[in-house]
């Protein structure tokens, strides 16, 4: 307040998230004339923080005329899945939407995480067989953000197998939003009789 040592009867702030409403944020101060103001679970985007001091002196509230503004950006987390490997039990690859003979199969997976070096407390994989239960395909990775998944005796036809990577941050879950699906046929050997 200037001038320095003007008598006033309050003090405080007044704060305003996102051009929102304008909300009292005046800490129980005593002495000093700070305060804070803490906001959880944003969306990501654009976010600006307005604050502006007041005095009341002779119950006239005067306001500061140029508030403080603070704008920041929080990037969204963004999961993505890739299915690296499907081979066969034959130790053939298997391509999406082609065929085998055999009636086993074993994927590797990866996952990826942007923005580059997000701090996450977990992560891991949930799985899918021919829509079926969810359950969770994630191996003891380490470090890595890799897993893999084996199906063995499935029967002749089509197979579909989904996979979705996640991480957990602030214990929060956060899945790939577009789970990778790889479709594929099981070809049955039918035995050639020679007359």
């Amino acid at each position: 307040v200037t001038p320095e040592g003007t008598e006033v009867d309050s003090q405080g702030f007044v704060c305003v998230l996102d051009g929102g409403e304008t909300f009292d944020c005046t800490d129980d101060m005593g002495e000093s004339f700070t305060s804070s103001e803490a906001f959880f679970n944003l969306p990501p985007g654009v976010h600006t923080f307005t604050v502006s001091a007041f005095v009341v002196v002779n119950e006239q509230p005067i306001f500061d005329t140029t508030p403080e503004t603070f704008t920041w950006t929080i990037v969204p987390i963004v999961v993505e899945t890739s299915i690296d490997s499907a081979i066969d039990g034959n130790g053939d690859p298997v391509a999406n939407l082609s065929s085998t003979t055999s009636n086993d199969i074993n994927f590797t997976f990866s996952g990826h995480v942007t923005p580059e070096g997000t701090e996450v407390d977990s992560q891991g994989f949930v799985c899918v067989l021919d829509g079926g239960e969810t359950f969770d395909c994630t191996d003891d990775m380490g470090e890595s953000f890799t897993s893999s998944e084996a199906f063995f005796n499935l029967p002749p036809g089509v197979h579909t197998f989904t996979v979705s990577a996640f991480v957990v941050v602030n214990e929060q879950p956060i899945f790939d939003t577009t789970p990778e699906t790889f479709t594929w046929t099981i070809v049955p050997i039918v035995p050639i009789v020679v007359e």
